[in-house]
């Protein structure tokens, strides 16, 4: 069996592994990345009571536009799709819109925008159908991707995100806990009137 992704076990729990802030509810930054990967500093997960880790999200640092036709996006891209497809197979579907960009711009002498014009996604789906592998490790989803930092758009970053079969249980496990604590609140403000 393979070693699960960054070291991280599904259903691992805070104790289980050295956590940092709380992002946003339930995702946590880890610090201490058991298997780390050098493209990839940042690594958080989602970690509930009952359910422990379900996701597993890794994202590279912030990347400047360098070089006419993003070539360095390019290569980047096809790096994590080569390293992925080794251990998990090929994707089961890409967007890579690089090549019918440069021909066009190629043709008018252009340059690609590579923040809004370039697309790279990957998809490694574990779900159990006729003639698909399923993914080690309890995964039934991957997902690779290219964002825009948050409040920098001339910045970009590849995200990595690994999806547990416990997964949907830790969302609804959340959305119970998030309802549970309205109901608290509302009873709380009746009884202060």
């Amino acid at each position: 069996m393979s070693s699960p992704p960054f070291g991280i076990q599904k259903g691992f729990s805070k104790d289980d592994i050295k956590v940092g802030g709380e992002l946003r509810p339930f995702i946590y930054e880890i610090p201490a990345v058991p298997n780390p990967h050098s493209d990839f500093p940042l690594v958080f997960a989602q970690i509930t009571p009952l359910h422990g880790v379900s996701c597993v999200i890794a994202q590279t640092k912030l990347i400047a536009s360098e070089g006419d036709y993003g070539v360095n996006f390019k290569k980047l891209f096809d790096k994590f799709v080569d390293q992925l497809s080794k251990k998990y197979k090929k994707p089961n579907h890409i967007i890579d819109n690089y090549g019918s960009i440069t021909k066009e711009l190629f043709k008018s002498y252009g340059k690609i925008n590579e923040f809004k014009d370039v697309e790279y996604y990957g998809l490694w789906d574990g779900k159990e159908r006729e003639g698909n592998i399923l993914l080690p490790n309890n995964l039934i989803f991957i997902e690779l991707g290219f964002n825009s930092a948050d409040n920098d758009h001339d910045k970009k970053y590849f995200f990595l995100k690994y999806f547990y079969d416990n997964y949907e249980l830790a969302k609804q496990e959340i959305k119970i806990m998030k309802e549970n604590a309205l109901r608290e609140k509302n009873n709380m403000d009746e009884n202060a009137l």
